[in-house]
């Protein structure tokens, strides 16, 4: 029977094959879900694991070249650079799964420190007139607070040159002694405040690789903010919180690395100088001279000796030694002897310095002070530092005030 309609039967075996269809055509609508929200879910990776600086920069010349490197534990190395047009925009892309310290290169050996988080679409607005630190960054935290910390420190060390050149301006006559010391407890400060500050900011930052910025810090090639060892607790904060969140990091373990070294260091130097207390009561020190002879302190045993740390470029130690030389003429009859230890970064000058200067007691050099193990030996915290040994061996004053010298001195030389 012919009809718009089919047989019964035909109906029951449509019935069938619709339901039969009706679970494939799920599966593959659900399976076309899962691919496409995949689609998303990787897309959304891609921008979350990539970096964009975009960069606004003004007054500089036509085809200004920019370079942007990466900066790595122990070395940097270029990943891009752009020849900016008239209008001086361009805009950085870099991929990176982790917080990552980029530096941008401009003419002039000026550069901009970034500290990229991924995902973070960084804009920079950079006046050429304006660098170093002139400049406006948006769109990152971690960037804001190198920033922050570059230009703090610039506004110190500009202001310590300028003390500097201001003490090396005044007459070698001593009635200018006051102002000197005034311009060297003015450089203290700032340094102290320095210092404060940036102590500050490790324990307001230990979860972000800014802390790790502050940590390394110097005021020039060879004096660092952070540089006694009461400071290495801030190493270990830093250190132990950053693990935790990165702990992949190559900045990460290279800081837990170095707090470990410094840490063992620390702990041999105490134990050589418990085991040399035991013979002659102070930790000794053999050292080279300006002519390279090695000097050694306990050559010195059984005069009483002043232990003088200095440094030649420090106001506060030329002050300190024109009163050394009073000191010296004095007691040097009587038994007094200085064995004075520079701490220069720079040998030959410090050499050069002293030969010049002529001091008439005995000038060793004892290396950097942030690596000086004559230094750590004695626990010198600044410069200069003074210790006062008697003719037993013993250490019996430090740091003692320098109006106070002379009596503390004479009373052990009889």
């Amino acid at each position: 029977m012919n009809g718009m309609f089919p047989p019964n039967d035909s109906v029951l075996l449509l019935l069938k094959r619709e339901k039969t269809l009706k679970p494939m055509n799920n599966f593959m609508t659900k399976r076309a879900a899962i691919l496409y929200i995949l689609m998303l879910v990787l897309a959304s990776c891609g921008k979350q694991n990539k970096v964009k600086i975009i960069l606004d920069y003004s007054g500089g010349k036509d085809k200004t070249t920019v370079v942007l490197k990466e900066i790595k534990v122990d070395r940097e190395f270029p990943m891009d650079s752009a020849k900016l047009k008239d209008s001086g925009r361009h805009t950085f892309t870099v991929q990176t799964s982790q917080p990552r310290f980029y530096k941008l290169v401009f003419p002039g050996e000026k550069w901009i420190m970034l500290l990229a988080e991924p995902g973070e679409r960084i804009r920079l607005k950079v006046p050429q007139e304006k660098l170093p630190f002139g400049y406006e960054v948006n769109g990152s935290p971690g960037s804001q607070s190198i920033r922050e910390l570059g230009q703090r420190l610039y506004v110190t060390v500009h202001k310590m040159d300028s003390l500097r050149n201001l003490y090396n301006a005044l007459p070698t006559d001593q009635k200018y002694d006051s102002d000197r010391a005034s311009l060297d407890a003015e450089f203290r400060a700032l340094a102290d405040s320095q210092h404060r500050e940036s102590i500050r900011f490790v324990l307001s930052h230990y979860n972000s690789l800014a802390s790790i910025y502050a940590l390394y810090q110097k005021y020039d090639d060879s004096t660092w903010v952070f540089y006694s060892a009461k400071d290495l607790q801030y190493f270990k904060i830093a250190g132990d919180s950053l693990s935790k969140r990165y702990p992949h990091s190559d900045e990460v373990k290279a800081l837990r690395a170095h707090f470990n070294r410094l840490m063992n260091q620390r702990q041999r130097l105490l134990l050589t100088t418990l085991a040399q207390k035991k013979s002659i009561g102070f930790p000794d020190l053999r050292l080279p001279n300006v002519s390279s002879d090695t000097i050694r302190l306990s050559s010195l045993t059984g005069k009483v000796i002043l232990v003088s740390f200095w440094r030649s470029d420090l106001p506060g130690c030329l002050v300190q030694n024109r009163e050394f030389v009073e000191l010296y003429k004095r007691f040097e009859k009587k038994g007094l002897r200085i064995y004075q230890v520079s701490l220069d970064p720079d040998r030959p000058k410090w050499a050069a310095f002293v030969l010049d200067a002529g001091y008439p007691w005995i000038s060793v050099w004892g290396g950097p002070f942030e690596t000086s193990l004559a230094a750590r030996l004695y626990n010198v915290q600044q410069l200069p530092s003074e210790y006062i040994i008697n003719k037993d061996g013993e250490i019996v004053a430090v740091n003692p005030d320098p109006d106070n010298l002379a009596a503390i001195i004479a009373p052990l030389l009889r």
